[in-house]
């Protein structure tokens, strides 16, 4: 089922691990104020208000209401461990893009836990630009070309987090919801 995925998608997983680690590391030695900005700043996939665009929250559900679905291990149902899925996509798919704002946009600050906004988000984006090249970057446009919903197994931890296996091949950081009901890749973990 798996025979169009080429050694490169598979080899993006493990260069996505090692920018996330120096994603972290970066951050971690930046600055002092690990509490993150006062007040976000508008950015790609935000509108003037700091409100999501339509195309950035296109694949996410639009509500957080509780559903009345059987939740498994960490309260999580099986519409969020969907909606994790469709996070991790706009992800992979916005690191496909090079659009670092965007796949920014999709990961949880380790220090403030909340998604990457302000100053933290710009950091972020440039610390993305300059740990990715072309190459990783046809990488990740490849995987998100391929990858579907179908392709990513979950499995829900006890903390409420939801791991990802992607054809096989574990995701190193866990989706977690943040307070605003999202999933976010969080690389802190």
């Amino acid at each position: 089922m798996y025979a169009g995925i080429g050694c490169g998608c598979l080899l993006a997983l493990a260069l996505l691990a090692a920018v996330i680690v120096v994603v972290v590391l970066v951050l971690d030695r930046e600055g002092d104020d690990r509490s993150g900005p006062t007040a976000p700043t508008p950015s790609a996939g935000t509108a003037s208000t700091g409100e999501p665009t339509e195309e950035a929250t296109s694949a996410l559900p639009t509500t957080q209401e509780p559903t009345t679905e059987e939740t498994s291990e960490g309260g999580v149902s099986a519409q969020d461990e969907e909606d994790a899925k469709a996070q991790f996509l706009v992800f992979v798919r916005a690191l496909g893009r090079g659009d670092h704002d965007a796949a920014c946009g999709v990961m949880l600050d380790p220090f403030t836990r909340e998604p990457f906004a302000g100053a933290r988000i710009r950091d972020c984006e440039e610390i993305l630009a300059a740990s990715t090249d072309a190459d990783s970057t046809e990488d990740f446009k490849n995987l998100g070309e391929l990858l579907t919903p179908e392709g990513i197994d979950t499995e829900v931890q006890g903390d409420g987090s939801i791991r990802l296996t992607v054809y096989g091949t574990e995701f190193p950081s866990p989706m977690v919801r943040a307070s605003d009901g999202l999933w976010y890749v969080d690389f802190g973990s």
